[in-house]
């Protein structure tokens, strides 16, 4: 089990770490979700 976990965490590293999937990540987190927007309303209401 700890070999196979090992490997999945290995693999999500790399998959992470790749700048082509952070930027993917920011654009539907920030763009598509409205992420950022709804942080700053957020942050103007506290």
């Amino acid at each position: 089990m700890t070999v196979q976990l090992d490997s999945y965490s290995a693999m999500s590293a790399q998959a992470l770490n790749n700048p082509q999937t952070k930027q993917g990540l920011k654009r539907v987190l920030l763009d598509l979700a409205g992420l950022y927007e709804k942080l700053r309303e957020k942050g103007s209401a506290a």
